[in-house]
């Protein structure tokens, strides 16, 4: 049986935009994450009472808010889709399915409602926007698995694969994995049993809509060519991955036939010469390393104080001292960078800072000399924006 949400605070909606159309998420009191179902319905193009018959699960711990109707928990959207990954889903909507259970989870788990901040000033002057040059940074391939590779058998010999869908899922392709790939192996001439094999997998259950699934096993010089025609971020990201996955793979059998056994004193001495050279050069990168450590370590120790010892908010004035800066050239360099602006006399900080977190406002009564009091907002430079000034100044001096 679905369960009622009996709780009368009401539920925060909000329409997350994604790649397929927006997708409503709700918070309820407690701040957990809600999809309704009819909401994933009409994104993937699917009936919501086929989609409603399985909810009816305790598995997926669904329930019914007042006026969203049946909605799952965010943690159970992935095992959800994966469950209906055969058979349940229209040939014409598969896209649609297949990329919200590749992607809704991060995107829903992910998303900040929008913060709700009070307006301190009536009319705030639009902070100066500094343009710059957006540099992309080349694909780096790291350690970790980007593509599962795994060993297969093409035409009798045992070599280093990938799951086509995989490398379809990360190269991000806008076509129908069913139909892109049979379209790369006509115009590229792939062979089977040389360099792909195709595997036939029939349905798990007699309901099954959709017929057998078809996947492919390509070898690691097909996924490199593949990846290279995409001509994309992700394509280069995909091949400079393989090659290293050669690399390593190649590295042991290298080793060994590279080295040698002396067999005579000459040829001996030779090695032993050899290994001091490489010796020495370790012993000289690691001496750079720590001269390098040695001039960063102040700065970092510097950022560490800041963070841990400067608790609480402070004024303008006590931040400077801080930071080891001159007050009123601080205050002119805060207005220059955007943190700050004058109005009514007054200092006052611009909301983004204060949504950030860098800043934030305090109200302070002044008595003055002729009789009224007012309220002004003091700005202050919360432990966080005293971190990242420190690091601004950092790289300024």
């Amino acid at each position: 049986m679905v369960s009622v949400n009996q709780n009368t605070n009401p539920v925060k909606v909000h329409k997350v935009p994604t790649a397929v159309g927006n997708l409503e998420l709700l918070f309820d009191a407690d701040g957990k994450r809600w999809t309704p179902v009819a909401s994933l319905c009409n994104l993937i193009g699917f009936p919501l009472h086929l989609l409603a018959s399985k909810m009816e699960s305790r598995f997926w711990e669904a329930q019914r808010f007042p006026g969203q109707g049946l909605c799952l928990p965010v943690a159970k959207l992935p095992e959800f889709m994966k469950s209906i990954r055969i058979g349940m889903v229209l040939n014409s909507h598969r896209t649609q399915r297949d990329w919200v259970q590749a992607h809704a989870f991060d995107i829903l788990s992910k998303f900040q409602p929008p913060v709700e901040a009070p307006r301190l000033i009536e009319e705030e002057p639009e902070a100066p926007v500094e343009i710059q040059k957006v540099v992309y940074p080349e694909p780096v391939v790291t350690s970790s698995e980007l593509i599962h590779v795994t060993k297969a058998q093409f035409g009798g010999q045992e070599a280093n694969a990938v799951n086509g869908r995989d490398l379809h899922a990360f190269l991000e392709v806008g076509k129908h994995f069913s139909t892109w790939m049979p379209e790369q192996i006509e115009s590229f001439g792939f062979i089977e049993h040389t360099d792909y094999e195709r595997i036939d997998i029939a349905p798990q259950n007699r309901v099954a809509i959709c017929g057998a699934k078809t996947e492919y096993l390509i070898s690691i010089s097909m996924a490199k060519e593949l990846a290279m025609v995409q001509r994309t971020a992700k394509g280069k990201q995909a091949r400079l991955y393989f090659i290293e996955c050669e690399r390593r793979a190649s590295a042991p059998v290298a080793v060994l036939n590279t080295f040698r056994v002396p067999t005579n004193l000459r040829e001996a001495l030779h090695l032993a010469a050899e290994l001091e050279d490489k010796r020495m050069e370790l012993a000289c990168k690691v001496e750079e390393q720590t001269a390098t450590i040695s001039l960063l370590e102040p700065k970092a120790n510097g950022l560490d104080i800041i963070a841990t010892t400067a608790e609480g908010a402070h004024t303008l004035t006590e931040s400077a001292k801080i930071l080891q800066q001159a007050p009123r050239k601080f205050i002119k360099e805060l207005e220059r960078c955007g943190w700050i602006y004058r109005t009514n006399g007054n200092n006052a900080a611009y909301q983004d800072k204060i949504h950030q977190g860098l800043m934030e406002h305090k109200y302070v009564t002044v008595q003055h000399t002729d009789g009224p009091v007012q309220n002004i907002a003091q700005p202050l430079i919360t432990p966080k924006g005293l971190t990242k000034l420190a690091a601004m100044f950092g790289q300024a001096s």
